[in-house]
């Protein structure tokens, strides 16, 4: 019986320079504005040195929820770690819809120091569970996975 030759694998063709797509998406919070509408924020990829140096803080964890499960399942003891984390990420990949057209950028503030737009809402009253969605979303556009890190640290209890 003769042996089949194993299938050739497909030439590779150089693509064409063209721009990337834009790694962005639109999530709708459970928390309102003034006018009782609930925020929709554009989460975006952000340069992904900047999103190393973020994420190192969750060295070792694995991809195990996505955007739309809560914090309950994260283990209490890293939770403030991990919403620390889920803000930096906010801080530098959301933003809102502003004056004619612009984006305010971020979308929400947690730091009173870092610069912002005049229009950025105070992120320190999101619940923790608007922290860790809009972390967990960015997580994933920056390559780490839909809510990767964010959502490694479920409790084992």
């Amino acid at each position: 019986m003769a042996k089949s030759k194993p299938a050739a694998k497909p030439q590779l063709k150089l693509s064409m320079a063209k721009a990337m797509p834009e790694r962005v998406r639109l999530v709708e919070l459970a928390s309102v504005d003034a006018d009782g509408d609930p925020y929709v924020v554009r989460c975006e990829a952000f340069d992904s040195i900047e999103a190393a140096k973020v994420m190192r803080r969750l060295s070792g964890a694995t991809p195990k929820m996505g955007p739309k499960d809560d914090v309950a399942g994260v283990d209490s003891d890293k939770l403030p770690m991990v919403l620390e984390v889920a803000r930096q990420l906010i801080e530098r990949g959301t933003a809102l819809a502003g004056p004619a057209g612009a984006f305010v950028r971020p979308a929400f503030w947690f730091d009173e120091n870092v610069p912002r737009h005049d229009l950025s809402v105070d992120g320190r009253c999101l619940p923790a569970t608007d922290v860790f969605v809009l972390g967990s979303v960015i997580a994933g556009l920056c390559g780490y996975g839909e809510g990767a890190a964010l959502g490694g640290f479920r409790s084992s209890k």
